[in-house]
Order: structure tokens, then sequence, then C-alpha cells
């Protein structure tokens, strides 16, 4: 017993100075000098430089991006680029901004340009600025970037720049091989002392090949990671995230380790690093006068635990203005819950960090979800570090809640949604038009740490079903006009397709609105002219969001002798223009699955005999379906589509099965009505 007591104390005592000696060993005070690397500037062949004919779908060439990683005593990035400017659309690559945060200095940064004749132009240091990324919030007043303009830059001409970003830790930033125009040379080095064990994860494309090699001089570790002649990612509609389909290397301090004894930093599994990150968190969870008089105040005569929980998160949710920073480039640590609560705004993690010291005051425990946004792409789960998230959301234990203690997915019981994952209920207070306790698009199936003391681990974070997320379209068009039909239309919107829409219209003024809602009419019905619109539903996230329309366009009426021809198909469906081209090259990626359910009724104004050869159709695949029916209905003729999305990623080698698919409904729809009216 005496034994191993003393073991844990010497422990503890090895530890503390281990963690001396790294600060010692690695100070980043400004006290001390910094060497930056002096990066010289490249003797250009300038008659043998890429031209338009040589890339004529690029804008320009990167004939060099490099970038190297450094730690002798500070931690120093520094990046080498030179890009050549092939037309007019490339004149945005001279157009430079460098992000820094809290603590991160950038230095040393120098350019110039080469223009056609060879005329070289230095950038000054007065062309270079600071500015602050979120002016109106005090608290983010130290997230910046340095810009400038790369002067005197026209087609033909080559820009060269470089700096260096003197960082206060040891995280090595993670690097992008592949963008959107050519690079000719892509490079990366890290060169760290020896008793920094970093791991690195290389998610490299197949078709170009990322060479690597290290060396150990002097008690180091030198890594050096290149790639030539990458191509650019080329776009498609919905294709996955570019972190899933490029080339890129991330780093992981995983420990450091000094006389045979290693300490762990970042930890090789994520219960080690959850744990870390909740050891940081947890000792600003404290009780506070004015935000336990808040609670208070909230949850006054409410005895349901549930309850309590929904009082509280719609205040952090509507009354905590959010400001959108990133995990990666804010800081790790959210700020002091008092400080989030007395100016009233805070980013994702500021957010979440108060709602959980507010459910605190009444008792109930909620725990840090990390999570990266679907639009991120898909965690790496054999790599483990904190980098590789991006969003912070809150979990709340099943237990409270009793209609879904035990389900383990999203579910719906009675008039109740929720998102559940590992016996514990997700929501997310940074989206005002979300539903309680339930996750926005931009999270559905995807993986997220869950931040305990003991029990970190990763989990799923569910997707929600095509039934639960409805756009009803309820259409009738009057089409007795010669020239115009007149059309009344009420759009009906549930799950993800309202908080979508939701997110959008909340944020705009009212003449931002009238040209969303038009943008969307025209592409669904050609030549649409919105007469009017109202909206209901919009900030009372209990009911659906509801979009009412009244407009006109072309009447589709073709006169064939003593009969009309109408096609029914005024409404369009916008997915099928792009997903019936000959080829594809990367998988399909929809953000969610959904259900878009149309019925829409002609009204002929006259007496009149109908023929039509609309037949009924069905076509039902595992990742869609889509149906047709057409009926009469006294003098009117009523449309009935039912169109659904059920997967949300089809791989590229299933594209001929997906385009048959869309080129079906294609063809269903250019059926047409015939019309003869009785005079």
């Amino acid at each position: 017993m005496i034994n191993s007591l003393f073991r844990y104390l010497y422990k503890i005592i090895f530890y503390m100075l281990l963690a001396v000696f790294f600060m010692l060993s690695l100070d980043c005070s400004s006290t001390r000098s910094t060497h930056f690397k002096k990066v010289e500037w490249e003797q250009l062949d300038l008659e043998n430089l890429p031209e338009q004919k040589d890339y004529p779908d690029a804008s320009a060439v990167f004939l060099l991006d490099d970038g190297e990683f450094n730690v002798t005593g500070k931690f120093i990035f520094t990046r080498h680029v030179i890009v050549r400017i092939l037309n007019e659309a490339g004149l945005r690559y001279a157009n430079i901004e460098i992000p820094f945060d809290e603590g991160n200095e950038v230095h040393n940064i120098k350019g110039r340009t080469i223009k056609k004749d060879n005329t070289v132009i230095e950038l000054q240091p007065t062309d270079i600025h600071e500015k602050t990324l979120f002016p109106d919030y005090v608290l983010y007043a130290d997230s910046k970037s340095k810009v400038f303009a790369m002067p005197g830059v026209e087609k033909g001409s080559v820009i060269e720049y470089s700096y260096s970003i003197l960082y206060k830790s040891p995280f090595a930033p993670s690097w992008t091989f592949q963008g959107e125009v050519p690079i000719l040379l892509s490079r990366i080095t890290l060169e760290v002392p020896d008793f920094l064990k970093y791991r690195f994860l290389l998610a490299a494309r197949k078709d170009f090949p990322i060479d690597k090699s290290i060396s150990h001089p002097a008690a180091k570790v030198k890594a050096i990671f290149k790639a030539k002649d990458t191509p650019p990612l080329k776009p498609e509609p919905f294709m996955p995230p570019s972190s899933e389909i490029t080339s890129k290397i991330y780093f992981s301090l995983s420990a450091l380790s000094l006389y045979g004894v290693t300490a762990t930093i970042e930890g090789d599994s994520w219960e080690i690093l959850g744990k870390h990150y909740w050891q940081m968190l947890k000792k600003d969870i404290k009780q506070d006068k004015a935000i336990k008089s808040k609670v208070n105040e909230l949850t006054a005569d409410i005895t349901s635990e549930q309850e309590k929980i929904q009082s509280i998160y719609d205040c952090v949710q509507s009354k905590i203005r959010y400001v959108a920073i990133e995990i990666k480039r804010g800081r790790v640590i959210p700020h002091k819950p008092i400080k989030v609560f007395t100016n009233k705004y805070g980013d994702c993690k500021d957010k979440a960090f108060l709602l959980i010291t507010m459910l605190k005051e009444i008792g109930i425990d909620a725990f840090p979800v990390l999570s990266r946004t679907a639009s991120s792409g898909k965690i790496v789960e054999g790599f483990v570090s904190g980098q590789q998230f991006n969003h912070m959301i809150v979990a709340v234990p099943a237990t409270y809640f009793t209609d879904v203690k035990g389900y383990k997915n999203f579910v719906v019981k009675g008039d109740k949604d929720y998102t559940t994952a590992d016996d514990f209920v997700l929501f997310d207070p940074t989206s005002r038009a979300t539903p309680f306790c339930q996750i926005p698009w931009y999270l559905e199936n995807t993986r997220a740490l869950l931040i305990k003391e003991n029990e970190s681990k990763l989990l799923t974070i569910p997707s929600s079903s095509a039934r639960a997320n409805q756009t009803i379209r309820e259409c009738e068009v009057d089409i007795s006009g010669d020239k115009t039909f007149s059309c009344v239309m009420k759009s009906t919107k549930t799950g993800q397709e309202a908080i979508l829409t939701r997110t959008i219209l909340r944020q705009q003024s009212e003449t931002e609105k009238r040209e969303f809602i038009e943008k969307k009419l025209s592409r669904l019905c050609t030549g649409a002219i919105l007469e009017d619109y109202s909206v209901s539903g919009l900030f009372d996230l209990s009911q659906p969001l509801v979009i009412a329309y009244r407009f006109h366009f072309p009447s589709t009426i073709q006169k064939v002798k003593d009969f009309s021809v109408l096609s029914p198909n005024i409404l369009r469906n916008t997915i099928v223009d792009v997903l019936t081209r000959e080829t594809r090259s990367h998988a399909i990626c929809f953000d969610y699955p959904k259900t878009v359910i149309e019925i829409v009724k002609f009204k002929t104004g006259k007496t009149c005999n109908i023929n039509t050869n609309i037949e009924p159709v069905e076509i039902s695949y595992d990742f869609g379906n889509y149906s047709l029916s057409c009926l009469k209905d006294g003098e009117n003729i009523v449309i009935n589509k039912h169109f659904s999305i059920i997967k949300t990623t089809i791989p590229a080698y299933d594209y001929d099965t997906v385009k048959k698919f869309f080129e079906q409904i294609l063809q269903s729809e250019k059926s047409s009505l015939t019309i003869s009216r009785d005079l």
C-alpha cells in the first residue's frame, strides 16, 4: 500500500518536472530571439512558364506551394507560394489573407510580382494590413488576419510571396496537396526534436502519389511529403466534401518522451483525448449568482426535468447570439460562461458550455460533444486528434426524457421528434432554426466525440428519415387565360427541409427574403413571376414552415386544330437536370433523406373533355423512389407526384443506375393532357 502510494507520488512529481522541462526547452515567449527561415526567391525560367494552352481549363497554376513546420525552441510555420496567373479569373489568387488567432503571430511577409515584360514589383510593408475578423464581438477581438494584394498583377504575371506564423503551441497544421487549380509542386516539411512524438495520417488519392522521406539529423526528426503535378479538383453537383476526395496530411502530437518516460499529449485513444479535454473544461463549470438567478427564473413553477431542460435550452438558443468561428480557427477552450452570459453572444463551444453550466445549476448533467460538420468530411477514426473536429454540441442523458429512453436512433413517437445516440439526447444550441432536441442537417450521419471524465467515446449522430423531412406543395393553376396561367401554391416544410429554409430566411431582410423566394420559384417554375407571398412558422419551431405564393407564368398550352395540348409538368425537379449527365467521377452525396410531394390541380374554368396519355408511374430503387398519377376531379385535373431520396450517399459505380432512375422520371414527365372545350 505504502509502495503504491510512493509510486503514485513519484509519477506525479516526474510528470510535473517533465512539463516544466518541456515549457523551458520550448519557450514561445517574445522575450527570446526568434530566427525565422529565410526564404530565397526562386530563379524562374521565364521563357518556359505554363501557358493557357497547357492548361485550357485553369485560371492559374501554382508553380510551388511549400510549407515547413519547425520546432527549434519555438513553433514556426513558413509558407512559400509561386503562382502563374493565366487569365482574368486567376487574378483572385493575388489577394492574400493569412488568418491567425490568440497568441499566434504572423511575421516576415514578403512578396513580388513578375510581369510579362519581366518587370519586378516588390510588395511594400505599407501594402500589408491587419484586420479583425469579428470586429463587432469583443470576445473574439484576437481573431485576426494579415491581408495584402500583390502589386501590378495582370494576366500572364507571376506572383511569389512567403510568410511565417509563430505558433503558441507545438500542434502542426494539416496540409492539402490539391486545390481548384493545378499545382506543379506541393510540399510540406516537419522538422522537430525527437522527444516530441508526432503521428501523421496521409490521406492520398490513388491517381497521384505522395513521396515521403524521413531522416534523423542531430536529435531531430525531419519528414518531407511532396506531390508533383497534382491535377485540379473538378467540381460536380452533389459531390462529397473536398476533404474526402483530395490528398491531405494530418499531424498529431501524441506524446513527449524524455529519459525513457513518455507523457501522453493527445493520446492514442479517443478516451484519453476526451479525458484531457474535460480536465481543461471542468474547472470553469462553477456557480455564478447571475447565471443561477436566470436559471431559477427560467425554471420557476416547472416540475418536469424535460421541460426545465427545454426552457434553459430555448434561452441559450434564442437569447445568446451565435458567432460562427470553427474550433480549429478559434480558441480551443470556451470563454468563461459568465462572460458569454453577460455579453449575450458566443461561438458553438461558448454556447454549448454555457448551456452545460446552466443545466448544472438544476442538477442535470450535460456533456460537450466535439463534432465535425458533414460538409467537412468524415473523421478518420484511427487517427486520434482534436484537430479533426470543428463544432461542439451538447449531450444530455436520455433518462431525463421519458419519451425517448432506450432509443438509439432518430425516432418519432406521437408528436415528439428527438435525436438520440447511445442513450443520450443530442441538440445544437447554435442553430436558432432547429427545434428542441433535434440536430440540424449539417451534423446528420457523422461521428462525434462525447466528452466525459472517464468515459469519452465516439458516437454516431444518427440520420433522420425521408418521412421526417418533407416538402408538400399544393398548387392550383387557373388555365383559363389565353397567354398566362395564374397560380396559388402552399409549400409546407417539416424536419430538415424546414430547418434549412428557416436558417436562410431568419437572417434575411424583407427585400432579401423576396429575392430568395423569387429565385427559388424561378428555378421551380420556368418564367414564373411572383406577385405576392407570405411565410408562417418562421419563428414558432413547434409548427411546420409554410410559404404561400401567388404567381403567374406563361401559358404552356399549344393549340392543335380543335384541341389544346397542355404540359402538366409545371414544377420542375431540379435534381434531374444534374444527375442525368453522361459520366460522373465522384460519389453522390445528399444533405439528408427527404420527400417531396406535389399536388397540382388544373382548374379549366369551363366544361371540357379531357384526354391524357399520363399513365400511372411507380419507380423504386434502394436509394429513392418516384410515383406519378393523374385523375379528373369534376372540371379539374389533378396531378400527384411523390419523390423521395432515401440514401444520402451513393457510390460513383452506381451512377448508371441513378442516371437511369432520373431519366425515367424525366421521360414520365414528358406526358401531356389534351383538352377540347364544349362551346
